[in-house]
């Protein structure tokens, strides 16, 4: 199966923002929230594939970790870092073993897709009042990055700064769903070219929503075909999944 066309994102402000609070020296824990499918884990894992490829840069280790992968459990996401880290420790010797390595060490931390609070001391991650403790000789080398739905989470994650990852702009959107529905298809009636309007404003700029959609009616032709794959997605998705429907067939 072909690969969705994604050009341009993750190179956006969000992630140029991102970049420039791990350089900032006054900031440690940094938020990064948007909705699902906006791209955050896009520019998560170019930001760690960059880092990485660099030979860490200012870091002596990049850790990225997927937390709803480790379903928010505290030793699943110790495990995690853990293997990052080349550590071999028993169960109940992970977490010290961490802090140890990790007060050591400098080290860019990225928890991505946290749904809840995460205790940064049970993970094993030094840190004194909210803010990750400091190397002496390296003293602004210890960043945690952050990724959430939601922008409470930040806060109750300790965050000292925010960033929103917003959808693309109307053209932008316009064009990576036509790059993935297939012009041709948009194309061959006024109506059909109605409704694709109506699915690219409704899915706000999400790419992941706008990929989605693109390809569930990539290849189809007629009114009624997109009007009935539009249906089966209401049905299949949670109400939250899926663009307005009433709006885009009425």
């Amino acid at each position: 199966m072909p690969q969705p066309r994604m050009r341009g994102i993750g190179t956006d402000r969000a992630l140029a923002r991102l970049r420039g609070c791990i350089a900032e020296d006054d900031v440690t824990i940094i938020g990064l929230y948007g909705p699902e499918g906006v791209g955050k884990t896009t520019r998560l894992k170019k930001l760690n594939n960059d880092f990485v490829g660099s030979g860490g840069g200012d870091f002596d280790s990049v850790i990225y970790v997927d937390v709803a992968r480790c379903s928010n459990d505290a030793r699943k996401i110790q495990e995690a870092i853990g293997e990052r880290l080349g550590l071999r420790a028993r169960d109940d010797e992970l977490e010290q073993q961490i802090r140890r390595c990790l007060n050591h060490t400098s080290f860019l931390l990225i928890l991505d897709d946290v749904r809840e609070f995460v205790d940064y001391e049970e993970l094993g991650v030094p840190c004194d009042g909210g803010r990750c403790a400091r190397h002496r000789s390296r003293p602004h080398r210890r960043k945690i990055v952050v990724a959430t739905p939601f922008d409470y989470v930040c806060a109750h994650m300790l965050a000292e700064e925010t960033i929103e990852v917003e959808g693309l702009g109307r053209e932008e959107a316009w064009k990576l769903f036509a790059e993935n529905v297939g012009r041709d298809a948009m194309g061959a009636d006024a109506e059909v070219h109605a409704l694709a309007e109506a699915v690219v404003r409704n899915c706000g700029g999400v790419p992941g929503k706008l990929i989605e959609y693109a390809r569930a009616l990539a290849g189809k032709r007629s009114v009624t075909e997109w009007k009935r794959v539009m249906w089966e997605k209401r049905m299949s998705s949670s109400s939250g999944d899926s663009v307005d429907i009433i709006d885009v067939i009425y």
